[in-house]
């Protein structure tokens, strides 16, 4: 009888003693789970972060960029393909977006499997905000889809045109001899391809310092000659083809290029480096 309840007395401290320690091993043991140096010191396999992997990107001049237009303004595709090959990508196909699915913010940059580095460096050169989306093509080919939210490329990272590449005919509209041939060969000096000289054959008269007419495909060589010549304004004319301008001295003109800095030295383009994102 005695070692009876001996046995029963033993067996209720057992419990007593399993059921005031039970709640603290649970505890002690999410705490050991989740307490990474101590798996790592007992053995146990601990997930390392993902770091992205930086890569030298491939040059845009091997990159084929297809501009598509997904509720961007309309003509945004077509302005945006003038400016690629000015920034060294090679253009594909323009027009609007092929695709039926929704694309919110900015736009999309789509690629395929072989495409995620070339996908990455017309992300960070043309449109940073846009999403990157995969999708099942071959090659290396990118979209470069403009939504709603679009507005303008990133800031090209070099010149995309040069004083050289710009001709600019040089029209006197005044009754002063002599300022057109003066202001070519100071256009000339400056850097810029000669054109015509004489009185403009449109028979246009300014009455202020100077025009600067160009035609839709010369918006960026008649700004770059706007900038040496400040005080003029920007006239679009739609009937004139490709991208030489005019300068139209007009009234007022004071010889504003005698004080045009030079043009800053031509500088290859630097390697691209991009990460991959963690998979």
């Amino acid at each position: 009888m005695t070692s009876g309840k001996a046995q029963r007395r033993g067996r209720r401290r057992i419990g007593t003693v399993a059921f005031v320690l039970a709640p603290g091993l649970l505890v002690g043991g999410g705490l050991w789970a989740a307490s990474a140096p101590l798996q790592e010191l007992m053995g146990g396999a601990v997930p390392k972060p993902c770091v992205p992997q930086v890569v030298r990107g491939p040059s845009p001049t091997t990159i084929t960029v297809n501009v598509y237009n997904h509720g961007a303004a309309q003509g945004a595709a077509g302005k945006v393909a003038k400016q690629l090959p000015l920034r060294d990508f090679r253009l594909g196909q323009v027009g609007n977006d092929p695709s039926l699915s929704a694309v919110k913010g900015v736009g999309e940059i789509r690629y395929g499997p072989q495409g995620l580095d070339q996908a990455l460096v017309a992300q960070k050169l043309l449109l940073p905000e846009a999403a990157l989306v995969k999708d099942y093509r071959f090659g290396t080919s990118v979209d470069l889809v403009l939504a709603q939210g679009f507005s303008v490329l990133a800031p090209p990272i070099r010149p995309m045109v040069r004083r050289a590449e710009v001709k600019v005919n040089v029209y006197n509209t005044t009754y002063h001899a002599g300022l057109a041939k003066k202001t070519a060969r100071a256009l000339a000096d400056v850097g810029f391809a000669a054109g015509k000289v004489g009185t403009d054959p449109k028979n246009t008269w300014v009455t202020d310092t100077a025009v600067v007419r160009h035609g839709p495909d010369g918006d960026l060589a008649a700004a770059l000659v706007q900038a040496v010549v400040p005080t003029s304004r920007l006239v679009l004319d739609r009937s004139i083809s490709g991208t030489s301008v005019d300068l139209l001295i007009g009234m007022t003109w004071q010889g504003v290029l005698d004080r045009v800095p030079p043009e800053p030295p031509k500088t290859p383009p630097t390697p691209l480096r991009v990460a991959r994102p963690c998979r």
